[in-house]
């Protein structure tokens, strides 16, 4: 069966007309753009001298779960003005058992923040994860010090496990950067 890859229109906290939809093979372009956009973002924040561009290894990656070749990874991407803006990777990770999905990236250029972008990704999200991928539970782990983004969580009804993963390398702001591990069980 073939659907479209349109999810949800909507209007943005603008006004705008939102498109999510489910990433295409042509939408490749578009996620690098996105995930560069990412990299040069957390290399003025942490004050690095180089953007780290992405691997062959993970375009490979990927093209290939955008092009359904992965049939547990959904990307959506939300799409303001004609320009695609920010994406969302959702998929089973081995070492979750068969009715869990994690969420693998959550991306909005900066520019387009603070217009409910994000949760709009995150809402077809969990959908797609619950109708699509047959999860009764979603997790992540989220940096505690990027407030925004464990607000954003909170408040689409991700919760706390308790557990803190102590970062030895990763960084945010120049401080280590502790996630904390959230889940979110679905409704039946």
């Amino acid at each position: 069966m073939i659907r479209s890859s349109t999810i949800e229109i909507s209007r943005a906290k603008n006004g705008r007309e939102v498109i999510v939809k489910i990433a295409e093979e042509k939408d490749l372009k578009d996620i690098f753009k996105i995930i560069r956009e990412r990299r040069k973002e957390r290399a003025e924040r942490e004050r690095e001298p180089k953007i780290q561009e992405l691997t062959a290894e993970e375009k490979a990656w990927w093209a290939v779960s955008i092009t359904n070749s992965d049939p547990d990874t959904r990307t959506l991407l939300v799409q303001l003005n004609q320009n695609i803006v920010g994406q969302l990777t959702i998929g089973r990770h081995k070492s979750v058992t068969d009715n869990t999905v994690v969420v693998l990236s959550l991306d909005v250029i900066r520019t387009y923040r603070s217009n409910g972008l994000a949760r709009m990704l995150m809402n077809c999200a969990l959908s797609e994860a619950k109708d699509s991928l047959n999860a009764e539970l979603v997790e992540l782990w989220a940096i505690v010090q990027n407030t925004h983004a464990v607000n954003l969580y909170r408040s689409v009804g991700f919760q706390q496990t308790g557990e803190i993963l102590r970062s030895k390398d990763k960084t945010w702001c120049g401080q280590p950067a502790d996630r904390i591990h959230m889940i979110k069980h679905l409704q039946g």
